[in-house]
């Protein structure tokens, strides 16, 4: 239930609360208004849901010309660990995004510490979450429901990404409401991890219907290994499942060729490979990036590249919404 009245921006605040609200980065954003239409903007609304007595949160961008009639396309992105959708809106430059192309952008938040540290239950990962089973896969769902009995939503073309976790997110979001969703996408995720080398494997679950995927991932990621198993520089001790086996998962579900065609752009840093023949149209694309380690590749990012760097200026934003825009939802799936 949308409850709550539209509150100042932190400018029109005392200097106290200007304080308190640049301190904690998230407090300060507006809820939604009631009643009537959104003004354009980035908006905080809290849920009924509560974790440890906290409210857990979303966060929504109404773009540019929403007018409360036409219904628009609507983008579900997760945020990676001990992050927020508030500042995956701003600093991958997707509010601009949404506000340039009509989409109506929607971005949960995963379970942390007074709005802070957030990660997500993604069925093999990640820490607190994980252990304490929280359903964050329902917690998502429940929240989309809300935004599409507040919104005028195509609900032929509902997305989901997600970066690093919270691309393990979006590919356990997917599996488990394949039927929710028109494509799928993730930056610098897995479908899979164990605790050790030991352990067993534990993956997403089988997705009940075919669906379009765009995969994602830098070769030099020392987070999530692009090979598999325990990254270099991973603050955890879990492994995960390697990239290919991550396509190969979709590929499989979608029941596409077994060769991808492939080709190379960016002076060969980025290796596109598209695996086609799917059954309804579902194509999986993975993309490679010569490299890159773990980081959202786009704004800010490869804009602070060097000019004769071949991934200069390169958003992942872009390819993915260009990706996503390609799909629709049959009403009947």
């Amino acid at each position: 239930m949308i409850t709550g009245m539209r509150i100042p921006l932190c400018r029109s605040l005392p200097l106290a609360l200007v304080v308190l609200c640049l301190s904690t980065l998230t407090s300060c954003l507006a809820r939604l208004p009631e009643t009537g239409v959104p003004a354009p903007g980035l908006y905080k609304q809290p849920t009924d849901v509560k974790v440890n007595a906290t409210r857990r949160t979303y966060v929504v961008h109404v773009p540019a010309g929403y007018d409360g009639r036409t219904e628009v396309p609507l983008v579900l992105m997760l945020h990676g660990a001990f992050s927020t959708g508030q500042d995956t809106a701003r600093d991958f430059a997707l509010d601009a995004l949404a506000d340039r192309e009509g989409f109506l952008l929607v971005l949960p938040d995963g379970v942390g510490i007074n709005g802070q540290f957030q990660h997500w239950n993604a069925g093999h990962c990640c820490e607190w979450s994980m252990r304490n089973e929280i359903d964050d896969a329902g917690f998502v769902l429940g929240v989309l429901d809300e935004v599409l009995a507040r919104f005028a939503v195509d609900r032929s073309r509902i997305y989901v990404a997600g970066y690093s976790n919270g691309g393990m997110m979006a590919h356990h979001f997917a599996a488990e409401h394949t039927d929710r969703v028109a494509a799928v996408a993730e930056v610098a995720g897995c479908t899979g991890g164990r605790p050790g080398p030991d352990d067993p494997w534990e993956t997403i679950g089988d997705p009940s219907r075919e669906r379009p995927v765009l995969l994602i991932h830098g070769r030099d990621d020392g987070s999530i290994a692009y090979e598999g198993g325990r990254g270099p520089t991973s603050r955890s001790k879990r492994e995960v499942t390697s990239f290919a086996s991550s396509v190969a998962l979709w590929a499989e579900n979608n029941g596409c060729s077994e060769q991808s065609d492939e080709s190379r752009e960016r002076e060969g840093k980025l290796l596109r490979e598209v695996y086609g023949d799917c059954r309804r149209g579902a194509e999986v694309m993975a993309i490679t990036l010569e490299g890159w380690p773990h980081d959202w590749p786009g704004p800010p990012a490869t804009g602070k590249l060097d000019a004769g760097d071949p991934l200069q200026g390169y958003d992942a934003g872009e390819e993915v919404w260009r990706f996503f825009e390609r799909f629709r939802r049959d009403p009947a799936d």
